[in-house]
């Protein structure tokens, strides 16, 4: 269920990879009766409210996230390879993933380390 409130436009999807423009609409849980905006391409869902406004006024409200370096998500992926380096999940002969999971852990590693081996 989505209610027009006049005057109040809603931003188009923030998702960079969604294209929707037209269907993102405020809507009321049936139990709660609270509000909350939601894209019905990408089902990206603004916080819930106790009104509409405020809905429409948190999904209306953007942060841009900080600048961050090519540096800094080299960073990253190492962190998430050597996370993935431990998991129990490559220790699996029988998991197809494995293999695959160990030679991407192993390139990140190696481009963190700025391709020195």
């Amino acid at each position: 269920m989505s209610e027009a409130v006049e005057g109040v436009a809603l931003l188009p999807c923030p998702n960079p990879w969604c294209e929707e423009v037209e269907g993102v609409e405020a809507s009321r849980h049936i139990t709660t009766e609270k509000w909350h905006v939601c894209c019905d391409d990408c089902m990206i869902e603004g916080p819930w409210a106790d009104s509409y406004d405020l809905a429409i006024a948190a999904w209306n409200t953007r942060t841009t996230p900080p600048a961050r370096s090519y540096a800094d998500g080299v960073e990253d992926a190492a962190k998430v390879a050597e996370d993935f380096e431990g998991s129990a999940s490559l220790e699996r002969a029988d998991d197809p993933c494995s293999a695959v999971g160990q030679e991407i852990a192993a390139a990140i590693r190696l481009l963190s380390q700025g391709g020195k081996a």
